[in-house]
């Protein structure tokens, strides 16, 4: 906080009079560090502000890149990438710098060019947006974004700055003259309203001059800088030079405190009923003209107004509690008398001191004074406290007995709306109706005089009750109705009838404001209970109406909550009965209870429908209670969402609304199978609201178990349909005898199989998440960290993976669940190996550096310095020319103007890393087979060093490419003529390759030859060929490669390749097996797994554990 004393900003609260204030800075740097370094230390750092938030626009490259600033956070907005200047579509151009100390909240979607963030301090909460609005973008667009920013803020603390592009008497000295070539009054225009109708002021100070001073002088300086507040007292605002265009504004408001102020009760106790009845006597007896929806809402929101303008005049709010210290009921006189001998005896103990003459008796003085003090206030709190004891009631007892939890203050209010109501604040599109569909009739007729009496004496025994958010209380409704005038009861009873006719619900009567009640657990959202708080008069409403729809439904004997001569008692007796008989009937019993996840908040508002639907026969009802359920605003703080699923639980149709949709849990859960006249297995339920329980009686364990089965299946089921999720950690079963726990927990641990997740789902966790997660940019970290200490980690967390997959318990030794979780998924550490050395020797264009190289050779990369196979991201476009098939073409007869070739490979691994690879060339003079001299001439090659198979395919087409040419080049053999190239291999691989996104060495020289070729008016085709099918030529490539890995014929040419990744990645394999063996050997030496003889190898080790997951994927065997 800053206080302004005599013009100048401290940094003390305490200097000004006790009162906080807020510095908000709001500044155009126009892209440039300079400007920005320049104004912050001028007004930032030489005032000695230290609590100031800035509005910037225009960011510095600098920080687009960092979160922090000078001790300030960086909160960015989105990119535009609809910005006209393509040169800003990568830039963050407006954003917040909020000090380090200060709260950040809540950080919201960051629209395009406008940062919002929300930030408090023990003084102030406030959220705060900083907007860019590019002259080249309609004004319209700018708003939407800022619509998008303060959606639901409808009257919490707001600071609004930035650069708007837009001129306006708000913030500037001019006045609109007529012209407006630049537009930006006519921006200024659309602003002005956004900032009228969000209760925005802005606090410029419009005679210290423009905020805009052009490089260019023939340019007119002009006001485009704005800062705007809601909520703040403001205080001042002064302009600061930079040594850009744009001057810096810097306002200050001296804020309240963020202690949010409690409004004020009026209690129905002290209502001047007189002055009440006075108003109410002045509501119109005649009802309005209903032509469409709208005027039911209009109608509504009078009706709610009547009821509130009589409470505000006839009813005063409570006094608010008073500053006074209250004194406590121990305290006495003689403790008054004893704290001012005290007090003086210090005032001369202090004189002395000052006056430094020593005095052992005023110091003796003092020190007694205190004793007696102390003693008699530790005296009169035991007298008191017995005295209390001895006087104290049973209802002061239970109170004072009662555990206290420290409630809970703060909270987030948009994560608690975003828990129990949704992100998506959406409602649907409300379409105003002006054809009534006339649906009196079908909802029950006219509203009766007995139906009111009824609603009355419902809510006569409602008093003292809290107020809803009109702060009418149920006296005041049960007063309006009685009046002797019936003015306002004959109002209400027409809305209502309108509203059953229209089969509409009005919007004003769907408002809650929700309370929070702390639950002393949980963390977040979870640790506190939203209470609702609608309008009084819409609940009278929900009573004539659940009265209404109870009429017609008929429950089921299982569902009591909600229900008419039902309650929870009475869900209870049939557990009383059972529990009281328990297994005298030889039927084995348990108790099952099942948890729903915020039913209330989660269910789907097409399940309530259909169930209502059903439970009344009635399709008119369904559509009342589709309106009654659309477009609920839920109002927290100041903040609003609108229900697109759930009910609100401060009324009283809506619980029993949701009652009716257990209806279809009820049937589903009631089951009974019977053997001739002997009763074989039945489930009993009983529903109350959305707690679940149910009676399962079962003739044996294994019927009873299969019974609990089913009606889990049944509640789970029920509960999908309804949009809604049980919560199995919750689920609980109940056995009468122990001896029917035992038993039935055995024949459930058969039926399932274990808990927990299934070891394909770990797996694929495993890989999927944790891995990717930690071994996140390894390429750089890995060669730079403690390789000990990570693999350490790394065999702990491999561990822990162990265990889940072989159900162990956590005293299970870590090397030995380590080496059983390696049997089955690499370790991380040899995966950050593998994926270091692909980047550094195979993925990079660039040299690998020479400590990097000496840590790949330390992991078994025996030359990391030699050739490497090298994948770089190449964009190529093929020539025309080039054809490449790699699903194939029809053969025709070979022409003379026609080169035809089949290559193939060959590859015999002889160890891990040892391996023999061949290539070969086959020239067909043509394709007839069955004709003498088909088989022109082969050239047989062997790969000298590591290679795979791939290469070796490549291999092939390049040397018969260069075959080609040479033919070409000698002009020899019809070379004159050679009009086109086919080429035949058995590899799509290779040939996709060809026309791929990366590019190795042996691409690269085929994509050369290629255009070469083709650049000379030369087809190239390159077709596969299903290998071992019969074809000639295809056997005889295969026959000349084996030639040429072998190395056998005279003519084998010897070619080099560079090293391929996989090659790398089996020189790792087999250096970190071994150093699996060796940590094994070294770790595990005092295990008694050790000690007793585990010699099985990793191979072994790997079978067996595959064995043990599959078999614990099945059912056990009994």
């Amino acid at each position: 906080m800053t206080t302004p004393t005599d013009g100048s900003l401290v940094t003390n609260p305490r200097e000004a009079a006790g009162h906080t204030y807020l510095t908000v800075a709001s500044i155009n740097v126009g892209r440039s560090m300079g400007v920005l370094e320049d104004w912050f230390k001028c007004n930032i750092v030489d005032k000695g502000l230290k609590d100031v938030v800035i509005l910037l626009q225009e960011c510095p490259r600098h920080l687009t890149i960092q979160d922090t600033y000078n001790g300030f956070t960086v909160i960015r907005s989105a990119k535009n990438p609809r910005a006209p200047n393509p040169g800003a579509r990568e830039l963050f151009r407006a954003a917040i710098l909020i000090p380090r100390h200060c709260r950040i909240t809540q950080v919201q979607q960051q629209p395009e060019d406008i940062a919002v963030v929300h930030a408090s301090t023990d003084n102030w909460r406030a959220k705060f947006v900083s907007l860019y609005a590019d002259k080249l973008i309609p004004m319209a667009e700018t708003i939407r974004g800022l619509d998008q920013a303060i959606a639901g803020d409808l009257e919490g603390t707001l600071i609004l700055g930035g650069d708007t592009n837009a001129s306006s008497g708000l913030w500037s000295p001019d006045t609109f003259t007529g012209s407006d070539a630049d537009g930006k009054w006519r921006r200024g225009q659309d602003l002005e309203f956004f900032l009228s109708e969000n209760s925005l002021l802005s606090v410029n100070d419009v005679g210290a001059g423009p905020s805009f001073i052009p490089y260019d002088a023939t340019r007119t300086p002009s006001y485009i800088d704005m800062v705007a507040s809601r909520g703040l007292h403001w205080v001042k605002t002064e302009m600061t030079d930079t040594i850009g265009d744009h001057r810096g504004i810097l306002a200050t408001f001296r804020t309240m405190g963020q202690q949010r102020k409690a409004k004020s009760r009026r209690d129905p106790r002290k209502t001047n009923w007189e002055v009440f009845d006075k108003s109410i006597g002045k509501v119109p007896i005649l009802t309005p003209k209903v032509s469409s929806t709208k005027d039911i809402d209009g109608w509504a929101g009078k009706l709610i107004s009547s009821l509130r303008k009589a409470l505000v005049v006839s009813t005063p709010k409570n006094k608010a509690a008073g500053k006074t210290r209250p004194t406590a009921s121990w305290w006495t006189r003689e403790l008054d008398q004893l704290r001012k001998k005290l007090k003086k005896a210090q005032r001369s103990l202090r004189t002395t001191h000052r006056t430094g003459v020593p005095d052992a008796g005023a110091r003796e003085e003092a020190k007694q004074a205190r004793k007696d003090y102390n003693k008699a206030i530790a005296r009169a709190k035991g007298q008191g406290f017995k005295k209390g004891m001895s006087e104290i009631t049973e209802r002061e007892a239970s109170k004072f007995l009662k555990y206290k939890h420290t409630p809970r203050t703060e909270y987030d209010k948009e994560a608690v709306l975003s828990y129990y109501i949704g992100e998506d604040n959406r409602p649907s599109p409300t379409v105003v109706r002006t054809r009534c569909p006339s649906l009196l009739g079908p909802l029950g007729g006219e509203i009766q005089a007995a139906e009111l009496e009824r609603m009355l004496k419902q809510i006569k025994g409602k008093r003292n009750k809290a107020p809803g958010w009109d702060g009418a209380s149920y006296e005041h409704v049960v007063r309006a109705m009685e009046h002797p005038e019936c003015r306002w009861r004959i109002q209400f009873t027409k809305l209502v009838e309108t509203c059953l006719d229209w089969g509409y619900h009005p919007m004003p009567l769907k408002r809650a404001d929700w309370v929070l009640l702390d639950k002393g657990r949980g963390v977040g959202p979870r640790a506190v209970r939203p209470v609702s708080l609608t309008a009084t008069t819409a609940k009278a409403i929900e009573v004539l109406l659940k009265n209404r729809i109870s009429a017609r439904t008929t429950p089921p004997r299982g569902v009591h909550g909600f229900t008419r001569s039902r309650s929870c008692s009475t869900a209870l007796e049939a557990v009383a009965r059972v529990v009281h008989n328990k297994d005298k009937d030889g039927l084995k019993t348990a108790l099952c209870t099942w948890d729903l996840k915020s039913a209330f908040d989660h269910v789907s508002h097409d399940h309530l429908k259909e169930s209502v639907i059903k439970a009344t026969s009635s399709a008119a009802w369904g559509e009342f209670i589709e309106s009654y359920l659309a477009n609920n605003k839920v109002v927290l703080d100041g903040s609003s969402r609108v229900r697109t699923r759930g009910i609100t639980q401060g009324g009283s149709l809506s619980p029993c609304i949701f009652s009716i949709g257990t209806y279809s849990l009820e049937e589903s859960l009631r089951h009974e199978v019977c053997a001739g006249e002997r009763l074989v297995l039945t489930v009993e339920p009983r529903i109350f609201a959305d707690d679940a329980l149910a009676i399962i009686r079962a003739l044996d364990v294994v019927t009873l178990s299969r019974g609990i089965s089913q009606a889990t299946d049944s509640v789970e089921s029920w509960a999908r349909r309804a949009d809604m999720a049980t919560d199995p950690e919750k689920h609980e079963i109940l056995c009468l005898t122990d001896d029917t726990e035992e038993l039935l927990r055995e024949e459930l641990s058969r039926e399932r199989p274990e808990e927990g997740a299934s070891p394909e789902v770990l797996l694929k966790t495993w890989k999927q998440s944790v891995v990717s997660t930690l071994l996140y940019s390894v390429e750089i970290w890995a060669p730079a960290s403690d390789l000990k200490w990570f693999q350490d980690k790394c065999t702990r967390l491999e561990a822990c993976l162990g265990r889940m997959l072989m159900g162990c318990v956590r005293a299970t030794p870590t090397e030995l669940m380590a080496k059983v979780a390696s049997t089955v998924a690499r370790p991380i550490w040899w995966e950050a190996r593998r994926r270091t050395a692909k980047y550094w020797l195979h993925t990079n264009d660039t040299e690998c550096p020479g400590w990097i190289a000496k840590l790949l050779k330390k992991w078994g990369v025996a030359h990391p310095e030699g050739p490497k196979e090298r994948h770089i991201g190449r964009d190529w476009d093929p020539p025309r020319d080039l054809r490449l098939a790699p699903e194939g073409i029809d053969r025709d007869e070979g022409s003379s103007g026609t080169l035809t070739y089949y290559s193939d490979g060959s590859l015999l691994a002889l160890s891990k890393i040892r391996m023999e690879v061949g290539s070969a060339v086959v020239k067909v003079r043509h394709n007839k087979y069955d004709a003498p001299g088909w088989l022109e001439d082969f050239r047989p090659f062997k790969i000298d060093g590591p290679a795979n198979i791939c290469q070796a395919e490549q291999l092939g087409v390049l040397k018969a490419l260069q075959w080609s040419k040479e033919v070409i080049d000698q002009g020899g053999e019809g070379g004159d003529g050679v009009k086109a190239i086919k080429i035949f291999l058995d590899s799509r691989s290779a040939i996709q390759s060809i026309g791929g996104s990366k590019e190795t060495e042996l691409i690269r020289l085929i994509r050369s030859l290629v255009e070469e070729l083709t650049t000379a008016n030369v087809r190239v085709c390159i077709a596969w060929t299903r290998g071992h099918a019969g074809d000639p030529g295809n056997e005889a490539s295969d026959l000349a490669a084996s030639i040429g890995r072998r190395g056998e014929a005279g003519n084998v040419r010897i070619c080099s390749v560079p090293a391929p990744c996989d090659f790398t990645a089996r020189e790792i394999r087999q250096r970190a097996e071994v150093e699996l063996e060796e940590r094994w050997e070294k770790k595990a030496r005092g295990l008694a797994c050790n000690r007793i003889g585990l010699t099985y190898g990793r191979e072994q080790l790997k079978t067996i554990t595959r064995r043990c997951l599959r078999a614990r994927r099945g059912p056990r065997r009994k």
